[in-house]
């Protein structure tokens, strides 16, 4: 089975790949599903813009992506152009990059020829009417396209939902972090996995994060490899924390996305936000559909980059191990004259 992961809006799907799914990127998730069903062919869109780069050395970077085709497109090129640039002989199963779900996608397959090539899976009970039901084709010929129409909605193959921002992937994260989606059986063949373990109910931690005792943490909760929650810090519900993020001592996160080696600074308060100090300078924080909310001068002061923290902190280290020293030695010289007198 060859597969296309092909892109519907150049600025949405270009960034919608990067969002994270309870610790793992969307485009990473779809490569799981594509392998895990069989799928040795795969073929991603890669629109080119500011995340190109991004998105090209996240997939190679990962076991799944490294044998992987990828075409670096101008304008979104649709599927059966894709399958003739990289050589793939029809048919080819054609998927959305704003497509999850968790079935045997070579049932799928079969299932959308015999119907006329294009089918949708329902969303599952927890998020039906929240989220959009998934679609998925198959291209037999090169006249075929992507209908406009809603596809006949199939059931028995597993679920598929549309993800399109931040929003969509909150909700699906906290039906996945909750456990609320069907466990693994002969419909739902490969159910989301989170990468890290369960520290409490709905909270889960990757490999060598650390929660304070102090800390509060209210489920759902992501917290990602060598991330840090600091004393008295509340966090949650519905937060994802990448990995090497901080949030620092009283600050207080909720239902926010907070991006690898961001720190969120002492006190300060964080709701319904994507938050990224990555980029210099710092972008303004955005709400969860992507539009901005405050300004960059103002994410400055509730946001810096780990290594920025680090080099604060040492500073003041420092600063505070002069002071100590100097005060030892007055009162080490003080001593010394009262005894000599």
């Amino acid at each position: 089975m060859r597969t296309i992961i092909y892109h519907e809006d150049r600025r949405v799907d270009q960034v919608s790949g990067l969002i994270p799914i309870a610790g793992r990127p969307m485009l990473l998730r779809q490569l799981d599903w594509c392998r895990s069903a069989g799928s040795r062919d795969i073929a991603i869109e890669i629109c080119r813009g500011d995340c190109a780069e991004q998105v090209h050395s996240m997939l190679t970077d990962d076991a799944f992506g490294r044998d992987a085709h990828y075409i670096f497109s101008e304008v979104p090129l649709g599927p059966v152009e894709l399958a003739a640039q990289v050589g793939f002989e029809l048919p080819v199963l054609a998927l959305s990059s704003r497509v999850l779900g968790d079935g045997d996608l070579a049932e799928i397959y079969k299932k959308a020829r015999l119907i006329g090539g294009s089918l949708s899976l329902p969303a599952p009970p927890p998020l039906s009417g929240r989220l959009l039901d998934g679609h998925i084709h198959v291209i037999e010929q090169p006249t075929d396209t992507i209908p406009a129409r809603h596809p006949h909605q199939v059931s028995g193959l597993g679920w598929g939902v549309y993800i399109v921002d931040h929003e969509d992937a909150l909700t699906l994260a906290h039906a996945v972090l909750l456990n609320e989606l069907p466990m693994s059986d002969e419909q739902h063949r490969w159910p989301i996995a989170v990468p890290g373990c369960q520290w409490k109910p709905g909270v889960w931690v990757g490999r060598g994060a650390t929660i304070h005792r102090a800390a509060v943490c209210r489920p759902p909760v992501f917290v990602g490899p060598g991330a840090v929650i600091g004393h008295g810090a509340e966090v949650g519900p519905d937060v994802q924390l990448g990995a090497g993020a901080a949030i620092a001592p009283g600050a207080t996160v909720r239902r926010s996305f907070i991006a690898g080696d961001t720190v969120v600074r002492k006190g300060a308060h964080i709701d319904g936000a994507v938050a990224d100090s990555r980029q210099q300078p710092a972008p303004p924080l955005r709400n969860l559909a992507g539009a901005a909310i405050d300004t960059p001068s103002r994410a400055s002061d509730v946001l810096c980059h780990r290594r920025q923290y680090l080099r604060q902190w040492a500073t003041q280290s420092l600063i505070a191990g002069a002071i100590i020293c100097m005060v030892v030695v007055l009162l080490s010289i003080l001593v010394y004259r009262a005894w000599i007198v």
